[in-house]
């Protein structure tokens, strides 16, 4: 009899450890002869025979002929699988004592274990203690019920005094996803332990046998004595509960306070999905039928896992499914909405176009004309957008009086009512229609004499409506006209036929008086008002005899806006396509301010727009946008000059940036 000295190389300790926990004894034999080539060197008290007098032996010699007739049958059953089979009450040939007997094959060799066989009842609890598990815990459908329903489950029937959920992420780390403790106890809930807590080899050992039973984390190992000229390959324990654990693992417990653990493999898609790791603070051996139950246990909880895992996978697939598709319809939607406006806006420029020649007399008229209906047509989109699909009536009325102020007749147009707000379509329609009144007010009512005043007023009714009263006073004597115009045609369609309301024009000689009705459902509430710029002056020009930096990629944008700057009494006007070319300007001349395009094809004007304001030189943006929400936050105090490029606009801006220059 020689002591079994295997060689040490990795991963030996946990396949080979040569050794076995001493709670129980074992026996190695050659499964061609059922030779016993290897014994535990406790052999004598646990088994009541000397090593000795086992090496060398056959098996049946030591079981008896019923014995190990039961264990082949047993093992026939369990197939080729290496979980073996097992058998309780088993007495050894000429001795009273009971074990429970648990064998398997593996590597040609049949491994025997024997640990004291327990009473019957614990074979009737550990199958009460499977059933209970499976029912309670199979209520639970995600990962985080599962372990924490199966952490207070196992806790309760194996009564360790810590069990904890442990998942491997994708690194290989550790954490602590449930936890069922004695309530004196330190709490690991969510902490994470390194990957070098569990080696690599003891991960893939988990992997083959899915327990792993440490009774007394202090033990002394118990050496496997090797008989006279058995074969040198030591024999693989990888699927025995009573193996040996690495002495780094059994000081790893001690540190932490462990005295017993119970580790119960969680496989999903044949790796190592975690652990249900049990601990317990004084040494605890687990009787067969409840290690049994575990195992049985480990297997239901790992299938658990995979279901909930493949349910939120499935779940998650069938989300971005679902989002996949309402973003397309979204955008399918967005698509036809975007056409469906171009394709109004376009029939409605044209119908203004056509209309607004056929009533005026003269090429400067009917460009004026056309100018301040586009411009309403924008105004009128911008806001609609800018409010969430809410436009502001006040902020419309101020932006369309503002024109018909000064800083001496504030009062020249008056306005008052509650905060309202239209929707979109509404909204759109009837800024036309204001700007149509305006536009006659200036040219033939109130407004156009210095001592005209207007007033607007608006209220919500009983329905909902909202009721608006235009009155004029103080200009010319009106007369009731011969003709109806293009202005007249478009305020009483766009009211009744596009939005369903109402409209009453009264000619009365002391001023034109109007009522308004908008039915309800384009009426909504809203919570912000406008704010309108600094009112001008009509007469003002803000650029008279200064010079002007226009950097704008566009040239038929940039045409346009010169000839509004020059209008607006510019000297000079210097266009520059890009930052490169407005640098080149600007090195040899700087002039007295700079309109900024803030997106230029590939490029934006911040840097230069930076450069600027570390100099002092005024400069305002030029933006195709209803609001500056593009435009960087240091900017917020930059002016902006809206597209389409109007002289009301622009000038109104202008004034706000410098004091204008009044001719001698």
């Amino acid at each position: 009899m020689i002591r079994a000295d295997f060689p040490n190389r990795d991963g030996d300790l946990v396949q080979h450890p040569g050794s076995i926990q001493p709670h129980g004894a074992m026996l190695v034999c050659e499964t061609e002869s059922a030779t016993i080539a290897f014994a535990s060197a406790n052999a004598a008290d646990r088994l009541g025979i000397a090593a000795e007098q086992l090496l060398g032996h056959a098996l049946v010699e030591i079981l008896g002929e019923d014995n190990t007739h039961d264990l082949r049958n047993a093992l026939t059953k369990s197939g080729a699988s290496s979980a073996g089979a097992a058998l309780s009450g088993v007495r050894l040939a000429g001795s009273t004592t009971e074990f429970d007997v648990v064998a398997h094959r593996h590597q040609e060799r049949l491994i025997v274990e024997f640990e004291p066989a327990h009473p019957r009842q614990d074979g009737d609890a550990a199958l009460d203690a499977t059933q209970t598990l499976i029912r309670r815990s199979g209520l639970e459908t995600d990962v985080a019920g599962i372990a924490a329903t199966g952490a207070r489950l196992v806790r309760a029937t194996f009564s360790y005094d810590r069990v904890m959920i442990y998942r491997f992420l994708p690194d290989d780390v550790g954490q602590v996803i449930a936890e069922s403790s004695r309530p004196d106890m330190r709490s690991f809930l969510n902490q994470r332990f390194p990957a070098t807590d569990i080696p690599v080899q003891l991960r893939r050992a988990y992997v083959q046998n899915g327990i792993l039973v440490v009774a007394d984390s202090s033990y002394e190992a118990v050496p496997l004595l090797a008989a006279p000229g058995a074969r040198a390959t030591p024999p693989d324990l990888s699927y025995s509960h009573l193996r040996s654990v690495s002495p780094a693992h059994c000081e790893y417990l001690r540190n932490r306070g462990v005295a017993a653990s119970l580790s119960i493999a969680i496989i999903v898609d044949g790796r190592l999905w975690g652990l249900i790791a049990c601990q317990h603070d004084s040494s605890r051996t687990v009787p067969l039928p409840l290690r049994t139950a575990a195992e049985m246990f480990g297997q239901y909880f790992s299938l658990q896992i995979t279901a909930a895992e493949r349910g939120a996978e499935l779940r998650h697939s069938e989300l971005l499914e679902a989002q996949r598709s309402l973003a397309e319809q979204r955008h399918r939607i967005r698509n036809d909405e975007l056409n469906h406006r171009v394709k109004n806006i376009l029939a409605l420029v044209k119908s203004i176009a056509s209309q607004t020649g056929t009533h005026t007399a003269s090429v400067a008229e009917y460009s004026a004309s056309l100018a301040g209906r586009l411009r309403a047509l924008s105004y009128a989109h911008d806001h609609s957008l800018a409010l969430d699909s809410r436009g502001d009536l006040l902020a419309l009325l101020d932006a369309e009086a503002s024109l018909y102020r000064d800083g001496l007749s504030q009062e020249r147009v008056l306005v008052n009512g509650p905060r309202v707000g239209f929707t979109e379509a509404g909204f759109g329609a009837f800024a036309l229609v204001i700007h149509e009144m305006m536009t006659n007010a200036a040219k033939y009512g109130a407004l156009s004499t210095p001592d005209g005043q207007l007033s607007i007023d608006w209220l919500l009714n009983a329905d909902g409506d909202c009721e608006i009263e235009w009155s004029e006073s103080g200009g010319p004597t009106v007369a009731v006209p011969t003709r109806k115009g293009f202005g007249s045609t478009l305020i009483g369609s766009t009211v009744t036929y596009d939005l369903g309301g109402t409209v009453d024009l009264q000619y009365l000689p002391a001023g034109l008086q109007a009522r308004f009705i908008i039915p309800a459902r384009h009426v909504v509430p809203i919570d912000s008002v406008a704010t309108a710029l600094p009112a001008v002056a009509a007469a003002v020009r803000p650029l008279h005899e200064r010079s002007v930096l226009l950097v704008e990629d566009r040239a038929l944008i940039a045409l346009d806006t010169e000839d509004v700057l020059y209008q607006l009494g510019a000297a000079k006007v210097v266009s520059c396509p890009g930052v490169a070319a407005a640098r080149e300007v600007l090195a040899r001349q700087l002039p007295d301010v700079v309109v900024l395009d803030f997106n230029l094809g590939n490029e934006t004007s911040a840097e230069l727009a930076d450069w600027l304001a570390d100099r002092g030189i005024p400069f305002a943006f030029l933006t195709g946008y209803a609001d500056t929400a593009t435009i960087p936050a240091r900017f917020a105090a930059v002016p902006a000059i809206h597209k389409p490029v109007d002289m009301d606009n622009a000038s109104q801006v202008l004034v706000a940036l410098l004091p204008a220059k009044r001719p001698a």
